[in-house]
């Protein structure tokens, strides 16, 4: 299911519950003329029609996970539900910011460098025959590095070609293997060790503990389900060692310095937010605050990329134009 889509229904099962109308008739309102896509209302309204319970209608449809439809039972018993879908809504739109973060990070030095490519391609497949033609016209010999161009020019450009066309080719192939479950794991394993995509395991981790705080689940409850929405292999060795500690000795700071699952002044906050009673609170900071970091990092890369495409775009295309003009300019002053 797309995140947008997932993020639509919790803001519509929310309205549905402050409205204080039946999940049956709320869906069935939303659903009516509503081309379905991904989540089929329609049927929903149907099983809770027959006297099903929305949490187990949910899980027939394979709309959320176990941890996700765990806290929509607490939700519903509590009567705390509208806050609750609210918050899996604000939970799903912080993770598809990340992840159209990182695609943006991914894409604008593609896009970059297929520029640099194209433009590679036309100057030495269009530009460089003219300027051979005009050689010959002239009776200029053409040497060194301008003689190597005008020779292996077409086949230069032809294989630029052949290399964009095939490094596209490849990013788009990955993006649409990575959906299959073996293909998806192979990612993880491969990017296991990779400092960014732990700290989009931390914004995960910390948002989804400030949510299950919120909706009254204990510390140990919170780390334990938490744990399921980190896919890096080191971070959740050290949520296990953070929580196995906190069981042991129920000291949040020996625990979070044992793990050393967060940087020292956010385990200080926590311990501090947990005896005011604030701890949801700390641990959403925190989440804003690995979101911060983890923006000026990509913004930080994106802006060491674009200069760097520039210059190369600029050096190869002044090559080329200095091979093609100093014979000319040879000419020109042998003729004064």
């Amino acid at each position: 299911m797309k995140e947008r889509e997932r993020i639509t229904f919790c803001k519509q099962l929310a309205q549905i519950s402050r409205a204080g109308i039946g999940f049956e008739e709320g869906i069935g309102l939303v659903a009516e003329g509503k081309k379905e896509k991904y989540i089929n209302r329609t049927r929903i309204v149907e099983q809770l029609a027959h006297g099903e319970n929305l949490v187990d209608v949910l899980e027939q449809e394979g709309l959320f996970s176990p941890e996700v439809l765990e806290m929509i039972r607490v939700g519903m018993d509590t009567g705390n539900i509208e806050e609750v879908f609210n918050e899996l809504a604000a939970y799903y739109e912080r993770d598809l910011s990340i992840k159209d973060q990182i695609k943006t990070a991914f894409y604008y030095p593609l896009i970059l460098g297929s520029m640099l490519l194209v433009v590679m391609s036309i100057l030495i497949i269009k530009v460089l025959p003219i300027f051979k033609e005009v050689f010959e016209g002239m009776g200029i010999a053409a040497t060194g590095f301008t003689k190597w161009l005008f020779d292996a020019g077409q086949f230069i450009g032809i294989g630029i070609i052949v290399i964009m066309v095939l490094g596209w080719f490849l990013v788009f192939a990955g993006n649409f293997c990575i959906r299959f479950s073996k293909t998806k794991k192979l990612w993880d394993k491969l990017t296991e060790s990779n400092q960014l995509m732990e700290m989009i395991d931390l914004i995960r981790l910390t948002s989804m503990i400030s949510l299950l705080l919120k909706n009254g689940q204990d510390l140990e409850s919170a780390l334990a389900r938490g744990e399921d929405f980190v896919k890096q292999k080191r971070v959740k060795e050290k949520v296990n060692i953070c929580r196995t500690e906190f069981i042991a000795s129920v000291d949040l700071m020996e625990s979070l310095n044992k793990s050393e699952l967060f940087k020292p002044f956010i385990r200080k906050s926590l311990v501090l937010s947990m005896k005011s009673g604030s701890l949801d609170g700390s641990f959403k900071e925190a989440a804003d605050y690995y979101e911060e970091t983890l923006e000026k990092v990509l913004v930080k890369k994106l802006l060491i990329i674009e200069p760097l495409s520039v210059g190369m775009i600029s050096l190869i295309i002044g090559s080329v134009l200095l091979a093609v003009m100093f014979p000319l300019m040879n000419l020109m002053n042998t003729l004064s």
